[in-house]
Order: structure tokens, then C-alpha cells, then sequence
């Protein structure tokens, strides 16, 4: 009993730390406006718009420093993973007053100097066989790959991209961080199903 209890609790709080998918719905029902037109996340969760772009065209107006821009103008859904902090801004090109928001708050950690690297991407950040890390503008570092509970799952040099095949890692919260003159410069995420 002592164990099934552990295991309840330990995979419980695998779900509260997971990244999260945060969905917007529009058009339809909604009519001309975004629901939630406002909503907070943090870096690493991604936003699902959901509705008929070819009526209510997506482009992303401000964003953050660093972040990439964002549009859809067909199909029912677009998927946008959240790497920056910072508040995002966006549209309907059509209907004038169609607008929405999103603020992404930086993860907190105790790893020091998480921002100098605020370039440095992975995708997607919810995987079930590839993670694709972009370093950005850095040439090339150190990649270690860590569970949960810290154990080097993977260490890989890395030259500006990499695929990296986690099809045989269990379900669970990893972290894909980045090393320089050994110590963590940056880390990111993701949740392998």
C-alpha cells in the first residue's frame, strides 16, 4: 500500500510540472473574438488556436525579443510552442477589435545564467519519439539530457541543430540543458508520453 501510494503521488506531481497546451477558441460559437482573449503561461507551454482561419486569419502583432512571429490563414488549428518571456500580442487580419494575448512567465530553477542562451529551442516540447534542439546563434555545446530526478539520461555535443531519438526513454519530465566550461547555461523541457 505504502508503494502504491508513492507511485500515486509521484506521478501526480509528473502532471503538475508537465508543460502545458493552453486552447483558443474562435470564430463559430465565439463569434468575432478569441476565448480566452487573455490568458498567462509560461515558457515551454504552447497555444492551440482552434476555429476557421480562412474566415478569421492569425497573425502575431508584438512579441517578445527573440520569439518567432506567428500566422495561419487556412485549417481548423495552429500550434504555437512558447519559448520566450513576455507579452504576445495578436490578431484576426480581417475583423477589426479581434484580439487576444498571452503573457509567458520565464520557468523558474535554480540553474544560474537561464537566459543567456533565450535563443536556444526544442521541439515539441510534449514527445513521444524526436526532440529537435536548436541552439540559435550558438555554434555548437554541450547537450546532457536529465530525468526528474537528475540522472544523465544522454550527454551529446551538438553543432547549431540535432535530432534526438527519446523513443526508448520512459514516461516523464526530462530536461535538455546546456553546458558551457561545465556548468548549465540554459535549460528547456519537454514531457515524453
Amino acid at each position: 500500500m505504502k508503494n502504491y501510494f508513492f507511485t500515486l503521488l509521484f506521478v501526480s506531481s509528473l502532471l503538475l510540472v508537465r508543460a502545458a497546451e493552453v486552447n483558443i477558441g474562435f470564430g463559430a460559437s465565439f463569434g468575432n473574438a478569441y476565448s480566452p482573449a487573455s490568458v498567462t503561461v509560461n515558457v515551454g507551454d504552447s497555444i492551440l488556436w482552434e476555429g476557421d482561419f480562412s474566415s478569421h486569419p492569425l497573425a502575431s502583432l508584438t512579441i517578445p525579443a527573440g520569439a518567432a512571429s506567428f500566422s495561419q490563414s487556412s485549417g481548423g488549428s495552429f500550434w504555437y510552442v512558447v519559448t520566450t518571456p513576455g507579452t504576445y500580442n495578436y490578431k484576426c487580419t480581417v475583423h477589426a477589435g479581434m484580439t487576444g494575448s498571452f503573457v509567458a512567465n520565464a520557468v523558474s530553477t535554480n540553474i544560474s545564467n537561464i537566459n543567456n542562451y533565450s535563443d536556444f529551442k526544442i521541439f515539441p516540447t510534449t514527445v513521444q519519439n524526436n526532440v529537435y534542439v536548436d541552439l540559435g546563434n550558438t555554434d555548437n555545446a554541450t547537450i546532457v539530457i536529465t530525468n526528474l530526478l537528475g540522472d544523465k539520461v544522454l550527454s551529446v555535443e551538438v553543432t547549431d541543430k540535432a535530432t534526438i531519438d527519446v523513443s526508448s526513454y520512459n514516461s516523464g519530465l526530462y530536461f535538455v540543458n546546456v553546458y558551457e566550461a561545465d556548468k548549465v547555461k540554459a535549460t528547456r523541457r519537454f514531457y515524453k508520453n
